[in-house]
């Protein structure tokens, strides 16, 4: 299948997932605002959560704009792939550092 396919018939999961995430995560947050806010972890895992949602926008944009019969991945959507894998694997890192640190 060409890649913006791909990536448009993931979009409902992929959005849906993202909303219940941002969601949970600030009933998360509420429950103890003040303890969070001076984490340093906490602080990583929003300047990885951030950077992640703008790259997972930016490979939204490209594929609606991608021509249907494009089927090679190019070296873009490999950095864009492998970029977005990395900021997401930081988030829960970050997350999960919060509770040592």
């Amino acid at each position: 299948e060409p890649v913006n396919r791909v990536v448009l018939n993931l979009a409902p999961a992929t959005i849906g997932g993202a909303l219940l995430m941002t969601f949970t995560g600030t009933l998360i947050f509420a429950s103890g605002a003040t303890r969070y806010i001076d984490s340093p972890s906490f602080q990583v895992k929003m300047v990885f959560y951030l950077f992640a949602f703008i790259t997972q926008c930016v490979v939204y944009l490209i594929a609606l704009r991608k021509r249907e019969k494009d089927r090679r991945l190019s070296p873009l959507w490999m950095v864009l792939g492998g970029l977005a894998l990395l900021l997401w694997f930081g988030v829960g890192i970050a997350g999960r550092a919060i509770a040592f640190i």
